[in-house]
């Protein structure tokens, strides 16, 4: 799931270096706290809905956050 979540989420553009700049378009949402990129989830939120939705302990929105940044 993860890598397939990604690379739907960059597109398949083939750009030389530098055009990747998802990382800071997470980085990005993340700190306006944006629910939608592109009309879907936002990468944090994608993950913290997955937290949330098997019901694991800790706070959702921190595990959204770290798990986002790590990717």
């Amino acid at each position: 799931m993860g890598w397939r979540y990604r690379l739907r989420q960059r597109g398949s553009s083939s750009g030389g270096p530098g055009s990747d700049h998802s990382p800071f378009l997470t980085h990005d949402d993340m700190i306006d706290r944006s629910e939608l990129r592109r009309g879907r989830p936002a990468f944090y939120r994608h993950f913290a809905e997955h937290h949330a939705t098997h019901g694991w302990h800790g706070p959702t929105d921190a595990y959204g956050d770290a798990t986002a940044l790590n990717l």
